[in-house]
């Protein structure tokens, strides 16, 4: 794509204010929303205010940034200039959050984030929810609007438990004025400072006059909630999204807001992405039209719905992986996705729940590493692992400042200790195919004693006392910790459909199940649906659904008519 559509440019010159814009999967929304960010600035002229770009990944902030830099040397534009570019909780927790809530929270200090799980976090818990279940920590606690009051659940197997409101409140705000909060509470204390102090809500709408929120459809409630503060306030709120692809229905997020942003929303109709035979389901399946802008290309890509028997994933990602390479597309490129986190466990061999404590934890970053090739889960599980058990009094949030780098450039000689040993099979995190209860938690025991006296010489942080006690062989077997290998050399990743949303990709088999299948097949009324919509809209020239065997017969009429090609 070398030139603007008459619809993007539409949504570009569009005048100034709120705007809703529905764009399908694979219509250039990255491309007009850093060219409507450019034009937003240019018609603010020397207005003091700023102009935010919002998303809701580091991946997809990532590339807003790199494609606004590129264009405004393109066009010889001074960059970052009244530009704010990050993810929407980045965003208010940079600026709302940490530097004003903690008055409203009756902290003595700035707000800080945790996970839940912290030591000194034990005793702030709510009773069990049903008989014989474990007490609810506050890194469990979702929150939700409705009609215009905070509620508070538990999300168990995708059930939403209601939590006494009351007793909530009061396990939050005592947690609060610790100055605590986790990703979930953070927006509710966000809302709370807003609405508690006018001149704060005043002063940051008059500095951001204009807000475009990318993804839009993943808006939660409350996030909505703050966004309609602000809207109130005089900000400009520009939403940019697929209604069809809102798959955080427990938080909210189902498309619904984005769709009643505006009476005459501005559309990106036109794929750029996806080949006519891929893209053609997508419409069906979505009740939409538009047009594809890529030529058909002949067999073998396309899309397919592909049978498995019901211990045949190895056999199906093994022939997806022949029809990559058949199409001449980048194995590197295309992945199989699943509905289900449990699924890709199943797959990649790394769900057992070997060990215990910070033992768990590691087994399952080598484990991560080792099946799956992913070396930033591993870290994220090493960084948990540390922050919780290994290191006797780190820095509050220490685990999740370690993955922002930007934000904090003292925690880097850390990280790259860490980096070294999440890498290393040998002199770091033991391989997989160790056995776990001897030889893996042997040299497990040696290199992370190596690893915590670098990180107290080059940053001062003790090591927890009793570290054999603490790396045990409980629940560890007397097998391998995984068999399941990556191919170095071609990595196919293995992923759940929420983990690849945005991604363009070259080729992908969604594996389903029967109630997955059901789902994709009514459209996407659903949420299963929806994230149905969404694995069918990632790849570029090849689409395999994987079918149980047992159903394929039934689900023949359905797919066939829906433009799969059934094998």
């Amino acid at each position: 794509m070398t030139s603007l559509s008459g619809e993007q440019e539409a949504v570009i010159a569009a005048d100034l204010g709120p705007l809703a814009v529905l764009a399908c999967a694979g219509s250039g929304k990255t491309r007009t929303a850093v060219h409507r960010l450019v034009e937003v600035r240019r018609r603010l002229g020397r207005a003091r205010g700023r102009v935010a770009l919002l998303s809701f990944s580091n991946i997809a902030v990532d590339t807003f940034r790199r494609d606004f830099a590129a264009l405004c040397e393109a066009r010889s534009i001074p960059p970052g200039g009244g530009v704010e570019i990050d993810t929407i909780d980045g965003f208010i927790t940079a600026n709302i959050l940490r530097p004003h809530a903690y008055r409203v929270m009756k902290a003595t200090r700035a707000a800080f984030l945790v996970s839940g799980s912290e030591p000194f976090l034990k005793g702030f818990t709510l009773p069990p929810p049903s008989k014989g279940a474990p007490p609810v920590s506050v890194g469990q606690i979702h929150t939700k609007v409705v009609d215009r009051r905070f509620e508070f659940f538990l999300d168990i197997r995708g059930t939403q438990v209601a939590l006494d409101k009351a007793k909530a409140l009061g396990l939050i705000e005592r947690l609060g004025k610790v100055g605590a909060y986790t990703h979930d509470l953070g927006r509710f204390w966000t809302c709370k400072a807003l609405m508690a102090e006018a001149d704060l809500l005043k002063a940051f709408a008059h500095r951001y006059p204009e807000i475009l929120v990318d993804e839009a459809q993943d808006i939660g409630s409350a996030q909505q909630a703050i966004l309609g503060l602000l809207a109130k306030a005089g900000s400009s709120v520009t939403l940019i999204g697929d209604p069809h692809q809102g798959i955080y229905e427990y938080a909210g997020a189902d498309g619904a807001y984005l769709r009643g942003h505006s009476t005459t929303p501005y559309p990106l109709s036109r794929n750029y992405r996806s080949i006519p035979a891929i893209n053609e389901i997508a419409q069906r399946l979505a009740g939409e039209t538009g047009e594809t802008h890529r030529p058909a290309r002949g067999t073998p890509a396309g899309a397919y719905a592909v049978a498995y028997a019901a211990a045949g994933h190895d056999a199906l990602i093994a022939a997806f992986r022949q029809a990559i390479e058949a199409c001449g597309l980048d194995v590197g490129r295309s992945a199989v996705l699943c509905r289900a986190t449990s699924l890709v466990e199943t797959i990649t061999g790394g769900g057992a729940a070997l060990g215990a404590g910070a033992v768990r934890m590691l087994a399952r970053a080598a484990a991560l590493r080792d099946g799956r090739g992913e070396y930033h889960r591993a870290f994220r599980l090493v960084a948990e692992a540390l922050d919780q058990s290994l290191l006797e009094s780190p820095p509050e949030g220490f685990a999740h400042n370690l993955l922002d780098p930007n934000r904090h450039p003292e925690l880097r000689p850390v990280r790259r200790l860490i980096w070294n040993f999440v890498r290393s099979r040998t002199d770091g995190l033991p391989g997989t195919h160790l056995q776990a209860d001897t030889d893996w938690l042997d040299a497990l025991r040696i290199s992370t004693q190596a690893l915590l006296t670098a990180i107290e010489a080059e940053a001062g942080l003790a090591a927890a006392s009793n570290l054999s006690m603490r790396l045990t062989a409980k629940a560890l077997p007397s097998t391998p910790v995984s068999t399941v290998k990556a191919d170095p050399a071609k990595p196919l990743r293995i992923d759940t459909v929420h983990g690849a949303k945005g991604e363009t990709l070259d080729a992908v088999l969604y594996i389903t199940t029967k109630a997955h299948l059901e789902g994709l097949l009514a459209g996407t009324g659903s949420e299963i649906g929806r994230i149905g919509d969404v694995a069918v809209t990632r790849p570029r020239d090849l689409l395999w659904i994987g079918v149980p065997a047992a159903d394929l017969k039934a689900m023949k009429p359905r797919l066939e008519a829906l433009g799969f090609t059934v094998l």
